[in-house]
């Protein structure tokens, strides 16, 4: 039975948008509009500056609402050259903008229709009655999805029991299965004889014997493991992956993958 399914993804997701609507680091920054599309902000928050300068009619106006300091980005990472990497902030931007943009496109189309400009938002932005709106809703999925956490995480621990790799992690640094492979990157995957192999971020290589394929979207080999599912059947264990790979464009893509085995433990 799967409890991180691709739909709680997006509940938990939510957690990003809380944290950059309710985040305050008392820096603002300004959004400069050039060719209208002024109507998304709402008139308080929006600034007007006209000037009597020597320059063009256009140029003697600017429209600008001041948005919260919400992206981080690796403004001081230098290259070999002493110069900022613009390639690094440049993803550093792509990667957190376009994944908030995702997320918003989760929300029912009650709230949405009430957002005037999801990039914005994206970046920050919202009318206060929007944001509040916004986040009763998200906070209360989120909630939700995060006490299903906890409790599958405690399930799958459990669940460890008669593995021989549990006698194995008392002298590792991982406390549990769900530990080892969170957040980690599968480098490489291999199945051989009905055993499968799976080298964690080019450090561990953990085994599963006796291991039947159940389910696998994508081939799990440099994929990034976010989520498990540890059962244990009796005769056999299930071992549930939720992993992610980007694209191109640094979109996050999640995919299942599930098995059934025997015994799981740490390569010799």
């Amino acid at each position: 039975m799967k409890i991180f399914t691709k739909e709680w993804v997006k509940d938990i997701e939510f957690h990003d948008l809380i944290l950059m609507l309710e985040k305050n680091t008392g820096i603002r920054i300004p959004f400069i509009f050039i060719n209208g599309g002024t109507e998304c902000v709402a008139k308080e928050d929006l600034y007007t500056v006209k000037t009597n300068l020597n320059v063009t009619d256009k140029e003697n106006e600017i429209k600008f609402v001041m948005l919260p300091n919400t992206i981080d980005l690796e403004l001081n990472f230098l290259d070999i050259n002493n110069k900022i990497n613009e390639e690094t902030c440049k993803n550093d931007f792509l990667l957190q903008y376009l994944n908030r943009l995702r997320s918003i496109s989760y929300l029912p189309e009650n709230i949405l229709k009430h957002i005037k400009d999801k990039r914005l938002l994206a970046l920050g932005y919202a009318d206060t009655q929007t944001k509040k709106e916004i986040l009763d809703y998200i906070k209360i999925k989120y909630n939700k999805a995060i006490d299903l956490y906890d409790k599958c995480c405690e399930d799958s621990v459990k669940a460890e029991k008669g593995l021989t790799i549990r006698k194995q992690l008392e002298q590792h640094l991982y406390s549990s299965v769900p530990l080892m492979f969170d957040d980690v990157e599968i480098t490489k995957a291999e199945y051989i004889n009905n055993e499968l192999f799976l080298t964690l971020d080019d450090y561990e290589t953990v085994v599963l014997s006796g291991t039947e394929i159940i389910e696998e979207e994508t081939d799990i080999k440099n994929s990034i493991v976010k989520h498990i599912e540890l059962y244990n059947q009796e005769t056999c264990y299930e071992l549930h992956l939720l992993v992610i790979k980007r694209d191109e464009n640094f979109i996050e893509s999640y995919y299942y993958a599930t098995y059934r085995f025997k015994d799981l433990k740490f390569m010799d």
